[in-house]
């Protein structure tokens, strides 16, 4: 059962590689696209906190993978960033819950 389980939740993605992450240039046309194509219907955001220096990573990391998604030559990158959003999203999640429910030495 512990083996089902441990297998429903391993990514069937590669591990991530800083070699190969969009550039600047790259991220910026799908933040331009989040903010053209699906801010202008789902205005949930104010624009002008995508443009300051001290925007969660996160949140531009979650515009940009949602702006590629509008442009049929970046549907892989707009995937591969969605799936690096997830991550980023479980990760913080577990060490939050490891904050509140530490697990004690057991052998103690």
């Amino acid at each position: 059962m512990l083996q089902l389980l441990a297998a429903s939740h391993t990514s069937p993605w590669a591990g991530i590689s800083l070699e190969s992450f969009p550039s600047a240039s790259v991220l910026s046309i799908c933040l331009k696209l989040y903010l053209s194509r699906f801010h202008e219907h789902f205005p949930i955001l104010d624009p002008v906190s995508l443009e300051t220096a001290s925007s969660s990573p996160l949140l531009l990391l979650s515009c940009a993978a949602i702006g590629a998604m509008y442009r049929a030559d970046f549907e892989g990158l707009g995937i591969a960033l969605n799936e690096l959003v997830r991550r980023q999203t479980l990760w913080m999640v577990r060490l939050f819950l490891s904050s509140l429910f530490p697990l004690g030495d057991s052998r103690s």
